[in-house]
């Protein structure tokens, strides 16, 4: 039981580093230096940290959950409180931006076309809570899948879901070359995005959870995970070059590098320090926060006569990332007192 406690300490590190690179995803903080850098920060490194919080998620709740899991209610019970917390963190979170957005707008703007087109603009800074919604949709059907089929059929199912996932989004220029470009307009004209819970997200909690229940671990993880991130610069760039992507929240070779992180992660021995809890915590609230601070810092800095702070992309990202850290730490230390903050994260 120690060791897999160690083990988790490297998750935690490293969900620290995934939250660092989606705010580098969303600031891009090289782009005032050089594009190639900041493709590659934002397009190779940054993606390989949703999938990495999937299987973090999927591994630590099924670790939880009994098999078989037809005609246990304990389990249904599991899966239906967890649900509803992750659906209330999502409703206190919109709430926030929805709120955060109205005000300022309808102070600064008043009600016209100009500031709800404002309004709207800046509520797309919510959009990084697509995650919360599609963990729901991911956790529920990876559960209902695994009632009937065994682990294995259930992760190649993902799998296939995930191909398919990939013409709605980076392969959207390869699709239509293929002839497949009809179908997929039509589903995202209806759908917008295939990065949700059925498309991304199944995979990686079904393989969180095959490492939580059948103990499976890749030997050696990390030289195949610098070849997969080798890989994967090289789709990123060519995909660039020579096609017409819509997005590259789906790659083919961030499954594997993904996977082969994940597994190295647990694998890390670490000691037992005060730290770790609090960049478990801590990474949650700067993923749920950070988006306020890229919008509200230029309207701060600007008032205050200091706005060429946030003339230059790393200076945005230091700003944006440290103050999301301090309200992460000032909210971690404040839920010690008034328990009741702890429904923020």
């Amino acid at each position: 039981m120690m060791g897999d406690k160690r083990n988790l300490y490297g998750i935690d590190l490293m969900k620290f580093i995934a939250a660092m690179l989606v705010v580098a995803g969303h600031v891009r903080p090289f782009l005032s230096f050089s594009l190639t850098l900041d493709v590659f920060v934002i397009h190779v490194l940054a993606r390989v940290t949703i999938q990495f919080f999937f299987m973090t998620a999927g591994f630590l709740l099924f670790r939880k959950i009994e098999f078989p899991l037809r005609g246990n209610k304990q389990n249904n019970k599991i899966i239906f409180n967890y649900c509803k917390r992750v659906l209330v963190l999502y409703a206190i979170w919109m709430t926030i931006y929805v709120g955060v957005a109205l005000t300022y707008f309808v102070s600064k703007v008043g009600y016209s076309p100009y500031g709800f087109y404002l309004f709207y603009r800046f509520l797309q800074g919510a959009s990084h809570l697509w995650y919360l919604s599609a963990l729901i949709i991911a956790v529920v059907l990876v559960y209902w899948t695994l009632r009937y089929i065994s682990f294995k059929k259930t992760l190649v199912l993902g799998f296939v879901l995930y191909i398919v996932g990939l013409f709605g989004d980076a392969y959207y220029g390869i699709a239509h070359s293929i002839g497949i470009g009809a179908p997929v307009k039509a589903y995202l004209d209806l759908f917008a995005t295939s990065r949700n819970g059925v498309f991304f997200g199944f995979f990686f909690v079904a393989m969180g959870a095959y490492f939580a229940k059948s103990g499976f671990r890749i030997k050696n993880p990390f030289p195949p995970f610098i070849v997969c991130m080798v890989l994967l610069t090289v789709e990123v760039f060519m995909l660039r070059a020579y096609s017409e992507p819509l997005n590259f929240n789906l790659l083919f070779f961030a499954l594997p590098a993904s996977v082969c992180l994940f597994s190295g992660m647990l694998e890390i021995k670490l000691k037992e320090r005060r730290i770790y809890r609090w960049l478990r915590d801590g990474s949650l609230i700067v993923y749920l926060v950070h988006p306020l601070f890229i919008m509200l810092l230029p309207i701060g800095l600007s008032s205050l006569g200091i706005r060429w702070l946030y003339s230059n992309s790393l200076m945005q990202y230091l700003l944006v990332a440290g103050g999301s850290y301090i309200i992460a730490w000032v909210l971690i230390y404040a839920t010690k007192k008034w328990p009741g903050l702890h429904i923020f994260y």
